[in-house]
């Protein structure tokens, strides 16, 4: 009975090295999509990043990666700087490899994106792996107007020391500035009126003084 007992734990132990074995050579694509210019603008190149890393200890071959769904209405695809899809040989374990491509934004709004699509063969059997990347979060594409307001604000902004930091702020900052500037202007119109008035109160008195010298 011990005999028996050992023998199945020589197998079990066997089986789990077997499968280490079929894991330790297995590649694992991790995919991540991107959007590389910070600020988009209608009209103004966007450029698509999508980076495949192998975090398998095995090789990934007959790599494919495809991302089609860009509306034609909305985006042009241009010709010349990439493609939405993309082959590679194969990528080694622990390697990067890039694949970018262009797209010019059509409209302004709310822009978002689906993920991308791989394909791969993560060992030596026939097998073919898929998976996707990330979606891309939702990201304002600009109008030229927008996007001179959004230079406009970073200057004063910078110019405020920080303290006037969207549209809201200087806002406020305008309804104050008008109230302070009225009530300012107020206050010169008043002081104005007084300095006249005064003035005009001597020359009346003035006035009098001589009137009361030439008739003595």
């Amino acid at each position: 009975m011990a005999v028996r007992a050992a023998a199945f734990v020589l197998i079990a132990i066997a089986l789990v090295g077997a499968a280490a074995g079929e894991a330790s050579t297995s590649a694992h694509l991790l995919v991540q999509k991107s959007v590389e210019e910070k600020q988009l603008v209608i009209g103004q190149n966007m450029t698509i990043k999508i980076n495949l890393f192998n975090a398998g200890s095995g090789e990934a071959t007959q790599v494919s990666v495809n991302d089609p769904d860009w509306d034609t209405k909305h985006f042009e695809i241009v010709t010349g700087a990439g493609s939405t899809s993309a082959t590679f040989p194969s990528i080694a374990p622990g390697a990067n490899v890039t694949h970018s491509f262009v797209v010019v934004p059509k409209v302004s709004g709310q822009f978002s994106a689906g993920p991308s699509m791989v394909s791969y063969k993560a060992g030596d059997t026939s097998e073919v792996t898929t998976g996707t990347s990330n979606h891309l979060p939702r990201l304002p594409i600009l109008s030229t107007t927008e996007k001179h307001l959004a230079a406009a604000l970073t200057f004063g902004r910078y110019m405020s020391l920080g303290f006037l930091k969207d549209l809201n702020d200087w806002k406020w900052f305008a309804i104050i500035g008008g109230g302070v500037g009225i009530l300012l202007s107020g206050n010169w119109l008043a002081l104005q009126g007084q300095a006249a008035l005064a003035q005009h109160r001597r020359k009346k008195a003035i006035e009098g003084l001589t009137k009361d010298e030439k008739a003595e």
